[in-house]
Order: C-alpha cells, then sequence, then structure tokens
C-alpha cells in the first residue's frame, strides 16, 4: 500500500503536437504479482488516462511493458512476455519513447525485448496527475486510490528528457557492477576420436567488463595458459576424457561452467549411418552424403557408387553431381585398429540417389534473347517454384514481335540464370499488337540477384512445348514436395469451360461472367449472378484462397469471391468475401462454419476500397484454425479463429455455392494454392502483378541474325516451297502493295502454285 508522488509538474512530459521524447528507467526486485497492472512508475490513471506507464501489466502473468498515449489518446505499447516476480533477482527496466524515430521500447537488463510503432509528431497526452513511484490510479477515482500496487523493491528510478538509445540503455545496467552473465561454453558436450583436436569457446552474454578466464582440465587443476575465452586440445587422448570447465570473473563476481569430453579409441565405428538415404532431384544438382565414425585416429573413408569404388572420394562426406538415372552409394570406413583386432572395416548403409531429366536450351538456336532481373524482390526468403509474371511489349528496348518465328510465340522459350535449363511458362495472353503476359516458373526466388533468360526467333523450334499448356507452371516436381496450385483461372475465355491452367478442376457449368480488358489480357465481369462452378475442390487442411478483384462502387452488401457453402455465420463452409453484411464497408472476410458454429475474423474496413483493383488473399491453417488475411500484398489481421469445415465440397467462384451474395464487379487470376502462403510469397503475387516494372528490369534485347536475310524459292510438283533462317513470312498480291503475315507459317512454307501472282517478304528484327 505504498508509492512515492506528488513529483514535481516538470517531470510531466505532455505534449499537443510535436515529438514526445524521454525515457523511464528503474531496477526492481519483485516479490509478487497480483494480476492488476503492478505500477513502476507512471502518470496519469486507468482507462484511457494513462500518459504513460511502466509496469508488469502485458499478460495474466505479469510480463513487462511499456505503454504511451499519444495527445490523441491512442495507446502504443511495448508489450513483452518476460515475468520477472518472484525470481529473487534485481532488474533493469527501462521504456523509451522515441515518437520522432516512431517507436517504443522496452529493455530489461540492457537488451531490448519489445518495441511498438508511435505516430511521429503526434504529441503526448495531457495529464493533471503527478508522476506516480510504485503505484497508479486504476481509474479516474474520488477520491484518489493508487490501487496498482508493485509488490517489491524499487530502487535507482531515472527520468529523461530524451530517447536513450540502445547503447545507452546497456551502459547503464553494466555500470551498476554485474557479475558475468549468462556464461555457456560451446561445444558442451564432445564425443571424438583419439588423436583429434578439440577446441572449447566460452561466451558471456553480459556482465561488467572486463572479464578474465581460466580453463581447468579433468582433474579440476588450472591449465597454465589457458586465460583465454577458446581452449583448444591438440592430439587428444583417451586419458583426457571426462569434465573440463571454465571460470569467468570480474570485479562483481564469477561463473564456473562445465563441458564434457569423451574420446574414443580402438576399431572405427559408425556412429552417424549415411545421411540422407533416399534423394530425388534433378540430374547435375549437387548433392552430399556423409557418415560420422567414432575411433582412434587416423580413419579412412572410401566411397563407392553402384558398387565401384569412387576414386579421390575418402573424406567422411562426398559431395557430387546427381547423375541421371537411379544410383545407390555407400561408404567403407576403417582405421588401423580394424584390423589389428580382426573385427575389419565396416560398411554403411546404402543410398539411393536419383537424377530425374533436365530440358536443356541452346540459345544459339535463337536470334533474340532478353534478361529479366527481379531486382524489387527484397526479402530474405527464398521461394521455391515462383511463378513470375512477364510482359513482353515494344515498349521494351529492342524488342519486336517480327523477331518470332512461329505464331502466337510458339519459338518463345525460357531459361535459368546458366542460360541453359529450360523453364515451364503459360502463356496467359497474346497481344502482337500490345502487351503479351506470359507466367514463368522460377526455380528459386531468392533476392535482387536473382534473374532468367527469354529466347526467341527459332525457325525450327516452333513447336510449344508440353509444358505450355499441362501445367507444369503451377505443379512443382513431386520429388520437391512443395505445395501445388488446386486452381488457377486466368479467366481469358468468353464461355465455357474455363479453363483450370493446373488442368484439374476446369469450370464447366456455371454462368459465364461478361468479358473485360482484365488486369493480365480479359478478365470476367461478375454483375448479374454471374459464377463458375470449380467442382469439388479439396482444400485439405493448409490451402490459399486469392484473387485480384475490382468490386463495383454500387456493391453494398457481401459479394462471394470463393465459397464452397450457402452464405451464413453458422453454415458448413468456407468462404471468402468483402463488404459487411448489407454494407458496403470494404472489409475482407473469411468465413468458416461446420453447421452448428462459426467463426467470421476480417480486416478492418476500407482496405479493399472500392471500384479500385486488389489482391486479397486468405491463407488458411485448417490443423492450427487460423487464417491470415491479406489486401495487396499487406498483412491485414492474422488468428482469427477458423472453425472445422467441409474440405471437399463444390467450390464457387463469385458467389456462395447456393447463389447468395453474388460477386459485383471484375476477378481476374483466381487461384488456389494447395500450400499456406507466406507474407513473403503473397508480397511476391501482389508485386509481380502491380507493379511489374518495380518487381522485374527487362534488359535491352539483344540477337544474333546475320544479314542479309535470304528467301529461297523452289518447284516440287505443283507447290512452291519456301524457306528462310529467321523472321516472319509476309506475303502481298503486288510488289508495292500491303504485306500481311503468312497466318501459322514457319519455314519450310509450301504453297501451291496456282491462282495469280503473290510477293512473299521476310521481316525480323535484328
Amino acid at each position: 500500500n505504498n508509492y512515492a508522488g506528488n513529483v514535481p509538474t516538470y517531470l510531466n512530459f505532455s505534449k499537443a503536437s510535436g515529438n514526445g521524447e524521454f525515457t523511464v528507467e528503474a531496477w526492481i526486485n519483485e516479490v509478487e504479482y497480483d494480476g492488476v497492472g503492478n505500477c513502476i512508475v507512471g502518470v496519469g490513471y486507468g482507462g484511457g488516462g494513462e500518459q504513460f506507464v511502466l509496469d508488469t501489466g502485458a499478460s495474466s502473468l505479469g510480463a513487462l511493458r511499456f505503454f504511451v498515449r499519444n495527445a490523441a489518446g491512442t495507446v502504443s505499447a511495448a508489450s513483452s512476455t518476460a515475468v520477472v516476480a518472484n525470481d529473487g533477482l534485481w532488474h533493469h527496466v527501462v521504456g523509451v519513447c522515441d515518437e520522432a524515430g516512431g517507436h517504443v521500447y522496452l529493455y530489461l537488463d540492457g537488451t531490448q525485448i519489445a518495441s511498438g510503432t508511435i505516430t511521429a509528431g503526434s504529441g503526448i497526452l495531457a495529464s493533471s496527475m503527478p508522476l506516480s513511484i510504485g503505484a497508479r490510479e486504476s481509474a479516474n477515482n474520488n477520491p484518489i486510490n493508487y490501487d496498482y500496487q508493485f509488490y517489491g523493491l524499487i530502487d535507482d528510478v531515472s527520468i529523461y528528457n530524451k530517447a536513450l538509445s540502445a547503447g545507452q540503455v546497456q551502459s547503464d545496467y553494466f555500470a551498476s557492477g554485474i557479475a558475468p552473465v549468462n556464461v555457456q561454453v560451446q561445444p558442451s558436450n564432445v564425443s571424438t576420436n583419439q588423436g583429434a583436436n578439440v577446441t572449447f569457446t566460452a561466451s558471456v552474454q553480459g556482465g561488467t567488463t572486463p572479464v578474465t578466464y581460466q580453463w581447468y582440465d579433468n582433474n579440476n587443476s588450472q591449465i597454465t595458459g589457458q586465460t583465454n575465452a577458446t581452449l583448444t586440445l591438440v592430439n587428444v587422448q583417451t586419458s583426457q576424457s571426462g569434465p573440463y570447465s571454465v571460470t569467468v570473473a570480474n570485479t562483481y563476481g564469477s561463473t564456473n561452467v562445465q563441458a564434457h569430453l569423451t574420446v574414443n579409441q580402438g576399431a572405427a565405428q559408425i556412429t552417424q549411418d549415411i545421411q540422407p538415404t533416399n534423394v530425388v532431384t534433378y540430374a547435375t544438382t549437387p548433392v552430399t552424403l556423409s557418415v560420422q565414425a567414432s575411433g582412434t585416429l587416423p580413419i579412412d573413408y572410401q566411397w563407392y557408387q553402384d558398387g565401384a569404388a569412387v576414386t579421390g572420394a575418402t573424406n567422411s562426406s562426398y559431395s557430387f553431381a546427381a547423375l541421371l538415372g537411379a544410383n545407390t552409394y555407400y561408404c567403407v570406413i576403417s582405421n588401423a585398429f580394424s584390423y589389428s583386432e580382426g573385427s575389419g572395416p565396416v560398411t554403411s548403409s546404402t543410398a539411393s540417389v536419383t537424377g530425374e531429366a533436365v530440358t536443356y536450351v541452346n540459345a544459339t538456336n535463337f536470334n533474340s534473347k532478353l534478361k529479366i532481373a527481379f531486382s524489387g524482390y527484397n526479402r530474405a526468403e527464398t521461394l521455391q517454384d515462383f511463378p513470375v509474371l512477364v510482359n513482353l511489349s515494344t515498349s521494351l528496348t529492342g524488342f519486336s514481335y517480327g523477331g518470332f518465328a512461329g505464331a502466337n510465340g510458339s519459338d518463345l522459350r525460357f531459361a535459368d540464370a546458366s542460360g541453359t535449363r529450360e523453364l515451364p511458362y503459360e502463356i496467359n495472353n497474346w497481344n502482337p499488337n500490345g502487351t503479351s503476359a506470359v507466367w514463368v516458373q522460377v526455380p528459386a526466388l531468392t533476392g535482387t540477384n536473382t534473374f532468367i533468360w527469354a529466347y526467341w526467333g527459332n525457325a525450327s523450334g516452333t513447336t510449344p512445348p508440353a509444358y505450355t499448356t499441362n501445367g507444369a507452371v503451377w505443379l512443382p516436381p513431386t520429388f520437391q514436395s512443395l505445395p501445388p496450385y488446386l486452381a488457377v483461372y486466368h479467366i481469358e475465355q468468353t464461355n465455357f469451360p474455363y479453363l483450370d491452367s493446373t488442368l484439374q478442376y476446369p469450370a464447366d457449368i456455371g454462368n459465364a461472367p461478361i468479358p473485360s480488358t482484365g488486369l493480365i489480357g480479359e478478365d470476367g465481369t461478375f454483375a448479374n449472378s454471374q459464377y463458375l462452378d470449380a467442382g469439388n475442390v479439396n482444400l485439405g487442411n493448409g490451402f490459399t484462397l486469392s484473387a485480384w478483384v475490382n468490386v463495383s462502387p454500387s456493391a453494398g452488401n457481401i459479394v462471394g469471391i470463393w465459397a464452397n457453402g450457402p452464405g451464413g455465420y453458422t453454415s458448413s463452409e468456407v468462404g471468402l468475401f468483402v463488404n459487411d453484411y448489407n454494407t458496403g464497408d470494404g472489409a475482407l472476410l473469411f468465413g468458416s462454419g461446420d453447421g452448428a458454429t462459426g467463426a467470421q475474423p476480417e480486416t478492418g474496413t476500407g482496405v479493399v476500397s472500392l471500384g479500385q483493383w486488389h489482391l486479397v488473399t486468405a491463407a488458411v491453417n485448417r490443423t492450427a484454425g487460423t487464417v491470415q488475411l491479406y489486401v495487396d500484398g499487406a498483412f491485414k489481421t492474422s488468428g482469427g479463429t477458423v472453425t472445422d469445415f467441409p474440405t471437399n465440397t463444390d467450390m464457387n467462384l463469385g458467389r456462395f455455392n447456393t447463389g447468395s451474395f453474388a460477386f459485383q464487379g471484375m476477378i481476374d487470376e483466381a487461384r488456389i494454392h494447395g500450400g499456406i502462403d507466406d507474407s513473403n510469397w503473397v508480397w511476391a503475387d501482389y508485386m509481380t502483378v502491380q507493379s511489374n516494372g518495380v518487381f522485374s528490369a527487362y534488359s535491352t534485347v539483344t540477337n544474333s541474325i546475320t544479314l542479309p536475310i535470304t528467301l529461297s524459292i523452289k518447284y516440287s510438283g505443283n507447290d512452291v516451297i519456301l524457306t528462310w533462317p529467321t523472321g516472319t513470312l509476309q506475303s502481298a498480291t503486288q510488289l508495292n502493295g500491303t504485306f500481311n503475315t503468312v497466318a501459322g507459317a514457319t519455314s519450310p512454307y509450301t504453297n501451291a502454285a496456282t491462282g495469280g501472282e503473290q510477293f512473299y517478304r521476310i521481316q525480323a528484327q535484328y
């Protein structure tokens, strides 16, 4: 029932506008948390009148927190999970308000443990209450009652009219005289072979410097001269097995930490069998197999492929490029004791490595090439087999549709950064008079230096590869164990069937949307209960629903995007939709239900502005019962409850599956991914479409056409046969007439020698 109050008013940081900059610091030893906040230092009263509070009220267990209210009363909090009550220790706690930098910070024992954002220039809430230490008012009490009580000891409270840096906070902590904190030795337990070298390293997380080190051997005797952070033992013997320790000390105390050494002697024995045991990958992909063995050194290793010794493969690991087809590998291990003791060499288990065929591009067969770098992908995560959008148009320097040898880009090829491994692609739409959109599967999107190559202008390669239509762009090889797409609708068709690019769920029935110019090629306008029926899509326990949507400004009710149920808070279904019931509030919602109970997490209102294109995404974890919602690649809400729901029922695009809550507006590029997309994948999905020129960097087109180009003619019976090395065949009825491209013409081109005169020429880009 104690507090220190009536602190002079100049320790009040109220500010109507501008940046509030201050720091609150204290040493505490908390003996009990009573469940109502336990104020260390604060100004203001609970229930909205707090200017700032440093306390242990971040959770029901009493975790540390620091929060500030700006001039408008908006809270910015740095809430941690650190509980310090009843641990018997003194702790240094610091709250920092750096409004100019847009953050509030919380530190414990010199280390930042939490942070929150605060709007720069938004001021600090005014308060008529004086600063108090050890308690604060839970509400605007009359009479005043400091009932949010701290239980324990508080010392050295310091208030600064500036935001201390992380370095300054740590200096304050260490200046108080701290014994070495959290001393560790790595490795802590070593099992090695006789004759090996072993190194132990001590680390100290905190404490006042300088610190000293002294190492002790397995007899607990000081090791002469070993007073550094590392201890190296050379040519260890079995007699050196046992515990080793280090004492780390400073003026304020010392800590002793142990590690253990086991030295193995005798014949070689396998301690870890061959790893991995089964590898399936593309041929030429690097593979490493390894084993671990104990015994007296030196230990000899010999690797075998399909029963034959591999020259030079004499280490505990063997790295090589996967060969085409299935091959087996094992390792034979021995040392001198293997023979003197009569046990003989030991042989590992057998591993299987299968190399799948890789299709290669011969760049010399193509006249034109274009480098496409993904300089806009700046995330740390590597996205495997990611479908990127490539936009080809005459706006690219040096690009001309006349450079293609086949109709509709049939001689187009893509390759990885090496320029040789062929990549699957799908043409979304081909537009020789504008922009052609192509989806390409990039093996690994790893950062700003990732790039691929596009090639075209090959008269002998105009047959489109199978992967352009068999869904390979959206279905990673099974051996990679990556989630496939379940359905991908470009909505380029004008009537049924509407193609699913994965070939799994074509929409054969529904009410055809009205064709219109979309975000990528064509899209569908859903205005009069139009919808596509995908059939019974098996969603599984983890999936992602997404679509580009442009909701009509006149939509004043729920507009369904993806759904496999009738619509209703407790209906047996899942549904992704925009707008709350009977509103046009622009919220994105994900509903789920099992027929008895339901859940409907949603974003804030206005995140899907009506009359504009937005990418909406719901990443669903059915096992965990959660969903993450994104709009335009930005995370909007997570942790929303998901009620169990059916996973293999009729999925509709553009409405709930009984016809309710039909979509109003345009939909393009609607997808169901068989995995739970994370924030990096969703962001890249958005950027490759909306900001393609930022996400991707297109080089100048280069070509290798040799001039002059010769158009040859010969006769065979009643036919005329034209041949040419590259370019597009055009014809006219007069020499100075209008020349038009001969549809589908590839070299050699055969035409019957009948009718009037016909003039031909070749158009090519160079």
